[in-house]
């Protein structure tokens, strides 16, 4: 007899966003031991970066030494562990 176990229990995601002044992506994945539906223990990585580029704006009534005018560039990281317990006992049916 063959037990087939067809519970989900990672996913790997991923995304992107492009404009004109910057781009930034991130990825990563869940894993629940138990089945992604299911009370338990789950674990999610998050790994993100990007970098931007914009001029600040020049407003009226900008106090003195403010970034007015200047030009803004940045680059920027992330990674994130987010160990939970999920419990459907929260959830109201």
């Amino acid at each position: 007899m063959t037990v087939v176990d067809e519970e989900t229990r990672a996913l790997v995601f991923s995304g992107r966003d492009l404009w004109r002044n910057g781009a930034f992506a991130y990825g990563g994945f869940l894993l629940a031991p138990g089945g992604v539906d299911n009370d338990g223990f789950n674990l999610k990585v998050v790994l993100s970066g990007g970098v931007y580029r914009y001029a600040s704006g020049d407003f009226a009534g900008d106090p003195p030494g403010s970034l007015a005018g200047w030009r803004i560039v940045g680059i920027e990281t992330t990674a994130q562990v987010l160990p939970a317990f999920a419990s459907s006992a929260a959830i109201s049916k």
